[in-house]
């Protein structure tokens, strides 16, 4: 008899959101010490309409728990939260222009989003391999003048993703071995940028990835292990209960790398047309297998399933265009595709569905800003189609599996095939 004909298949079914109102609010703070020292801070409220529990339903990828990662990027109930908090200490060393940073990162939004946000404040590391709140510190050379490269500059960067100790409840647990912090180090070399043509390439490492980042969802059922037996049991949450999560255990690291490249073509067709295209790599070097029963009884550790820990090579590509129409309207169509053991860490990108630019699949979008009074006041209405090949975008754990071949056993988590997403937002700012 064939195993194949006793698994039993998963269940299709379509799932609609006919509407979904939310509200954004950013307040921006900056304050010029002297010319030497600077501050930036923003705090942020996202919240749905008739909702402020701000926690979701886990299907499987980062943005579906609220942790520190993405609590200001998505919707997260009718708190105010801090984003951004950083100083800048900027001076010379001989003619290079230097300058340091410590704090609460500007790491969300990064280029090339800024397109689509109608904004030219964009986050300091390229948003194809992080979109990810954090804290750290940056240093910076200015190389332009000692090169003789247009916009030419070198920054190092430091971040801490996870506190392995504090806020955690490992001490409680005699069986529980530490969790090792998430730190990340990368740097972004800006190649070239002459206000027409830029050229930047970004580049990270994470070392002990965690099995998961502290904060709050609602598992679609819970595992325990009998430590005694080693039996695990399962029980579905069928009443919808917010579980506190937490990891438990270092599972590998992470490599990824990503270069953009940028052109405005006014100067050949004097009209203001942008293009991009971006090409990223991921590298996952996975150590264990996850200690967490949820994910241990299927011997999954970073992208491996059945305790196979093979290290895997992602690739991304994203591009887009966008076109200038009448009354300063802006016209943006965008295309991005994942391979599949692409990943990287992008969950904290404003989207209700995932991160589009961590799918392992295709994603096609277009939208139109039309601006009332210039960037102060304007309507952006657009439309995204996800069609994912594999399991698991923006999820570490897990062997990607492919969604035309799943099987009951092998999708944990609900997974979606096919999304359509239309939006329409007006933004003010003062």
């Amino acid at each position: 008899m064939s195993m194949a004909g006793m698994i039993p298949p998963t269940d299709e079914f379509d799932a609609d959101n006919d509407v979904i109102l939310t509200n954004k609010f950013y307040l921006n703070m900056h304050a010029k010490v002297n010319n030497h020292l600077d501050f930036s801070g923003r705090l942020a409220a996202y919240k749905v309409y008739g909702d402020s529990s701000g926690v979701k339903f886990n299907q499987g990828n980062l943005g579906d728990v609220t942790m520190d990662g993405n609590t200001s990027s998505l919707p997260h109930g009718d708190t105010i939260r801090l984003e951004r908090a950083y100083f800048v200490y900027s001076n010379y060393l001989k003619n290079i222009p230097v300058s340091f940073s410590l704090g609460r990162r500007p790491s969300t939004y990064g280029p090339p989003l800024e397109y689509a946000n109608y904004s030219l404040e964009a986050g300091s590391p390229l948003g194809t391999i992080i979109n990810w709140q954090f804290d750290g510190a940056s240093l910076n050379f200015g190389l332009e003048e000692a090169t003789g490269i247009y916009g030419a500059a070198l920054k190092f960067c430091y971040g801490v993703g996870f506190e392995g100790d504090w806020g955690n409840s490992y001490s409680l647990q005699e069986s529980q071995a530490d969790v090792d912090d998430v730190h990340m180090f990368g740097f972004i070399a800006t190649l070239f940028d002459d206000d027409s043509t830029s050229a930047v390439l970004n580049y990270a490492h994470a070392w002990d990835i965690t099995d998961g980042f502290t904060g709050l969802t609602v598992m679609p059922f819970t595992a325990a292990k009998d430590p005694s037996t080693g039996l695990y049991s399962f029980e579905q949450n069928s009443g919808g209960y917010i579980s506190r999560m937490q990891p438990t255990s270092d599972i590998g690291d992470w490599d990824a790398a990503s270069l953009l490249l940028r052109k405005n073509l006014y100067e050949t067709f004097e009209k203001d047309i942008d293009l991009f295209l971006a090409l990223s790599w991921s590298h996952t070097s996975p150590s264990r297998v996850s200690a967490n029963p949820f994910y241990e009884i299927m011997g999954q550790g970073l992208l491996s399933s059945n305790g196979n820990l093979e290290s895997h090579d992602g690739y991304s590509l994203y591009a887009g265009v966008v076109f200038p129409m009448p009354f300063d309207g802006r016209l943006g169509l965008e295309y991005n595709w994942g391979s599949e053991y692409w990943f990287n860490f992008t969950g904290a990108e404003d989207s209700l569905v995932g991160s589009k630019l961590a799918t392992r699949g295709s994603v096609y979008e277009g939208y139109y800003i039309q601006p009332i009074f210039g960037q102060n006041f304007f309507v952006k209405v657009g439309s995204r189609y996800y069609d994912y090949k594999y399991t698991g975008s923006g999820n570490p754990l897990g062997a990607p599996e492919k969604i035309s071949e799943l099987n009951a056993l092998n999708a944990l988590f609900p997974v979606a095939d096919k999304v359509w997403d239309g939006y329409i937002s007006a933004t003010i700012r003062f």
